[in-house]
């Protein structure tokens, strides 16, 4: 896939296969995207890493991503990597800041719920955390779809259709004049 480099510190891409886990606040339901339009949100004690409906983006260890508050400043990059050198992982942690990224045994029954966001289903299994994925930081995915390509299968879509219809009328003429002779 093509990436769009936005220079935006909490824009990220996954590259190859894989989504972000995405878990909304409210009613606690676990969803995934591959839309790494990310910003903060800020509650009274915490900075969340948020998608652009609110829903909290999960870590390695599928727990919420989140940034103490600090007065009169966002965190940034050198902020997290200061925390992250006086924080020692211990073998087996991942570090709290960093961006789970998961896929599934069958991803092709991932359920679409729009907006770029999938559900799981019973079909997919449990999410398989991708330890090696790499997150391109400062850049989203661009899409897929060659639009040229696309319009042009539509067109002959379009065409075969309009030469079907043509065939099915021509068809129902011949038997009428058929019938219109007994």
């Amino acid at each position: 896939m093509p990436y769009q480099t936005t220079g935006q510190e909490h824009d990220y891409a996954v590259q190859g296969d894989g989504y972000f886990m995405l878990k909304d606040p409210v009613s606690g339901e676990i969803t995934y995207t591959r839309d790494g339009r990310f910003s903060l949100a800020k509650t009274t004690d915490k900075f969340y890493l948020v998608n652009v409906d609110g829903k909290r983006v999960l870590n390695m260890d599928q727990a919420e991503i989140s940034y103490d508050v600090k007065p009169a400043s966002y965190p940034s990059e050198e902020a997290e990597k200061e925390e992250d050198d006086t924080e020692e992982l211990q073998e087996g942690e991942h570090d709290p800041h960093a961006i789970g990224i998961y896929t599934f045994a069958n991803t092709s029954s991932l359920k679409p719920i729009g907006d770029n966001v999938f559900s799981a289903t019973a079909a997919n299994g449990t999410p398989i955390l991708l330890e090696k994925a790499k997150v391109i930081s400062g850049s989203l995915e661009q899409s897929g779809t060659d639009f040229a390509l696309e319009m042009t299968k539509m067109m002959e879509a379009q065409r075969a259709y309009s030469y079907a219809l043509k065939m099915v009328q021509t068809s129902d003429e011949v038997e009428s004049t058929i019938n219109s002779l007994r």
